[in-house]
């Protein structure tokens, strides 16, 4: 269990025996309390994939001939395993020559951004921050605007003159809004890991009956 960076030398000197243990580290609990970070005794189960509420909800307007469709979907209290955050704050140990680094690294820990909760840059992995703990893991509630569509349609007697019983108008939108943990650290809780991220869709269109 990740518990936060080491900011002083006082909190390194004060912490359980870990090995890699320095400033700017990620400090791992003690949890079976014996003074020592160990491998085996000091493992728990964190975080539950499955939400404890899932659904949508869906709006149905009309004015005059105008219509409009809402449509959001989303999952609450869940936990994902953000593995992009091996990327994101540890690029200089997990990311491969000739590949984009992302810039989140740039507010790791260093002695004059003492309160950043991003492990300090550094090519050793000595502390073993590439192990799985609870610092990949975050909240994975989302609410999206999965739909949007807007409509009009022409009265009767202007499509019955182009020989038309029904002649509608539309403009809709898929998946253009992602509403999610401030927290959350990756681009979209929905796809946590390396999986590609939802696309958005617009489209124009007629409805036409002869």
């Amino acid at each position: 269990v990740a518990d936060g960076i080491f900011k002083t030398q006082e909190e390194v000197d004060n912490h359980a025996e870990q090995t890699g243990k320095a400033i700017g580290r990620i400090r791992y609990k003690d949890l079976d309390g014996n003074g020592k970070i160990e491998e085996l005794n000091d493992r728990t189960y964190i975080g539950v994939l499955d939400p404890k509420f899932f659904g949508g909800i869906t709006f149905d307007l009309g004015y005059h001939n105008f219509d409009l469709n809402v449509f959001f979907q989303g999952v609450f209290g869940n936990k994902v395993l953000n593995s992009w955050k091996y990327e994101s704050d540890l690029w200089n140990i997990s990311v491969p020559a000739h590949k984009n680094h992302p810039t989140r690294i740039l507010g790791g820990w260093y002695f004059d951004n003492q309160n950043s909760d991003i492990p300090a840059i550094s090519n050793s992995n000595q502390n073993a921050e590439l192990r799985m703990s609870s610092y990949f893991v975050e909240d994975g509630s989302y609410l999206k605007l999965r739909n949007i569509e807007l409509g009009y349609t022409l009265p009767k007697k202007v499509s019955g003159r182009a020989r038309m019983q029904h002649l509608r108008v539309y403009a809709s939108a898929r998946n253009i809004l992602t509403i999610k943990n401030s927290q959350f650290t990756s681009f979209d809780p929905e796809m946590p890991g390396y999986g590609y991220l939802t696309p958005a869709f617009y489209t124009l269109g007629l409805n036409v009956t002869f």
